[in-house]
Formats: C-alpha cells, structure tokens, sequence
C-alpha cells in the first residue's frame, strides 16, 4: 500500500512524500504549537508491531529554533525527532527505529513537545509511524 503524505499540489499533479507500508499510528496537533506532555490524542495498537518508518510534518515551519518532539511508549522516551529551525518535516532514521524497538501491544503512546521555535513556534503538526 502506498500511502500519500501532503497530496495534492498545484497545476493539477499531486506532490508529496510518497511512503510504502501500513500506517500504524497518526498523530495531530492544530495550531501554533507549545511546550507540554501528552499533546495530543492517546494512541494504542492491539499487537506489538515494528515500526519500518515515518514522517512528522509541520504546515509552518518553526523559526528561531528547532522544534523537538518526543514520543514516548508507556511513560518511557521511544524516539526523538526534530524538525530543524526553518524547515518543515523528518522522517525518523531506519537506524533510530531499530534502536527504538517495536510498538508493544496495547502500549500507550504520547507526544511531547521539547522545544518550538522562539520567533515562531511552528504550527499544525501531523505524524505518521508506518509499520
């Protein structure tokens, strides 16, 4: 299944990252974004699961620093992921899911916020773990 991540760009062809897999969790957040724990909606899955990649974008870009988002499994840092001051999106390094380890089942996910942008904190954050 290919899954299209920001479709539908101008002049009538789509555009956007284009990512193989299943989606395993999603994650929002609308509007200017803050510092705080457990951001956004809980997440669970029913089974442990690998996670193979994953995309986490932004509409607007922080500016005047890097906006760092931690996920975490049951109360514990999973992965730490940072949208670099100016830029819009990151995708996980293979290398940091597997340091990260599965999804275990019936695992409760969350989202903290680290650090935003200091002009601009950054805004409308969405994320996607693909198995």
């Amino acid at each position: 299944m290919a899954v299209l991540i920001n479709g539908g760009g101008g002049g009538g062809g789509a555009s956007g990252i284009y990512i193989r897999g299943v989606a395993l969790a999603g994650f929002q957040i609308d509007g200017a974004l803050a510092i705080g724990s457990n951001l956004a909606p809980l997440v669970s899955i029913p089974t442990d699961q690998p996670v193979g990649s994953g995309i986490f974008r932004v509409k607007e870009a922080p500016d005047g620093d890097d906006l760092v988002i931690v996920l975490k499994l049951n109360g514990v840092a999973w992965l730490t992921l940072t949208i670099a001051d100016g830029t819009t999106s990151v995708a996980p390094t293979p290398a940091a899911l597997v340091a990260a380890g599965p999804l275990t089942a019936d695992g409760l996910i969350t989202l903290d916020i680290t650090s935003v942008g200091t002009t601009f904190p950054g805004a409308d954050l969405s994320g996607l773990l693909f198995r």
